[in-house]
């Protein structure tokens, strides 16, 4: 219920003032979205969620006040290694995944045979059709019913000649 204090959470990809974050090495991660301008990533944080809304099915805390910083943390400890099982269930949404090595396809990238949903986001300028990527960081999201790869930034990706 809202508003609720979440207390020590874990600023562990930043975007803009959007973040992922998580209170909890193994619980879910949290997605403050356009909310977070005053946070950094690899930050720890108590903070009051004030609004929650769903997009395309897509839960988001909208409305924060920082309350208290109390650390730093290793963000990276956080982040997944990507794997295709992580996109077949729910309970992944909001994870950040890396070490993504695929080809684009139209709205897809094929990784090891398999395709899987991608977005970029208008700042991370999406490369052509058939261009192989490394994606370092990317945040599995859900948008009208579908679980996909987001690349919010052209710095969480390389292409490969």
């Amino acid at each position: 219920d809202i508003p609720i204090v979440l207390k020590n959470i874990k600023v562990i990809f930043k975007r803009g003032d959007t973040a992922i974050s998580k209170q909890e090495h193994n619980g879910r991660a949290i997605l403050l979205y356009r909310c977070a301008g005053e946070l950094k990533e690899g930050g720890v944080y108590n903070i009051t969620a004030y609004q929650k809304k769903r997009y395309k099915g897509l839960d988001e805390i909208v409305d924060i006040t920082l309350n208290m910083e109390s650390g730093k943390v290793d963000g990276s400890l956080y982040v997944m290694p990507f794997s295709a099982k992580l996109m077949q269930s729910s309970v992944y949404i909001n994870e950040v995944v890396s070490d993504i090595d695929g080809i684009l396809k139209k709205s897809k990238i094929e990784i090891d045979g398999e395709s899987f949903p991608i977005y970029f986001k208008k700042q991370a300028k999406r490369p052509p059709v058939g261009t192989h990527v490394r994606i370092s960081r990317a945040q599995i999201g859900y948008y009208k019913n579908h679980i996909q790869l987001v690349v919010w930034d052209r710095k969480d990706y390389k292409t490969v000649e």
